[in-house]
């Protein structure tokens, strides 16, 4: 799920959006950004207000030539257990761990007494591509936290930094030892769980349950849907209904439509 070698905890960021984005986040410590200048002069046309120069102003730089960033990011690539991919935007920054949570964190959460909380859970996404486009949207509609099963899911590295472009900043990331378990636990404690299922005969699209303190939408992976562990547990089943020849929809397509049914409420 990880990187392989979490031998302190670090996380290599790539991406300009990313980096910008990390930047701005004060929970972040040690931070430091390796670049060429162009790489800074990249990050700068981008995102050139006072807010990013004075966030670049605490951290620590480094500037080298073209031959020592690729030195330095195959080293810290080897470093941190991830396989080495090519940064064409000649800056990354290294960073303390941050956005990455444990299931007793999400119980903590439905303790704090917070209403209308928003959960996202996919059960064994694997491609890192639909991983972080869903990421993305869920930042967009504001969602609570994102919720991963262990195991047979997509890893985050720094390519997963780089396409979901700075969501990991504005949505934690749940990793559950066990999905069943934790949807379990969510509906015992009031968050309505609706899994989204093609195979679905029930009904359509979600009617809601008035006195939930807050929802959680459960996708699944892009091969054969939510598990049955899942679907034996949860107590809403629902489908997107199409309209036309094509009856399936890429799970990062089909997230974004139901967030908006799901957590978009229509005044």
């Amino acid at each position: 799920m990880t990187n392989k070698n979490s031998e302190d905890q670090r996380q290599i960021i790539i991406g300009i959006h990313s980096i910008a984005e990390a930047m701005l986040n004060s929970k972040r410590k040690g931070s430091e950004i390796i670049a060429t200048t162009k790489g800074i002069e990249n990050l700068l046309d981008k995102f050139s207000s006072s807010n990013y120069k004075r966030a670049l102003e605490n951290i620590k730089v480094k500037i080298v030539n073209n031959d020592q960033f690729l030195v330095e990011s195959q080293k810290s690539f080897k470093k941190f257990g991830y396989e080495y991919q090519r940064i064409s935007s000649q800056i990354m920054m290294i960073s303390s761990s941050f956005g990455i949570e444990n299931e007793a964190w999400l119980y903590e959460k439905m303790k704090s007494g917070q209403r209308e909380m928003k959960f996202l859970a996919l059960d064994r996404v694997t491609d890192i591509h639909n991983g972080a486009a869903i990421l993305r949207t869920a930042a967009f509609f504001a969602v609570d936290a994102l919720i991963l099963s262990y195991k047979g899911s997509f890893n985050i590295t720094p390519a997963f930094f780089r396409i979901s472009s700075g969501s990991v900043e504005h949505v934690p990331l749940v990793l559950s030892t066990n999905l069943s378990r934790t949807v379990s636990k969510l509906q015992d404690h009031g968050i309505e769980c609706v899994a989204l299922s093609e195979k679905n005969e029930k009904r359509e699209f979600y009617e809601g349950l008035s006195n939930a303190i807050g929802r959680c939408l459960v996708l699944g992976s892009e091969e054969d849907g939510v598990s049955h562990a899942v679907m034996r547990v949860v107590k809403s089943v629902v489908e997107l209904k199409s309209f036309g020849k094509i009856k399936t929809l890429n799970v990062s397509v089909a997230a974004a439509i139901s967030m908006d049914r799901f957590f978009n409420k229509k005044e």
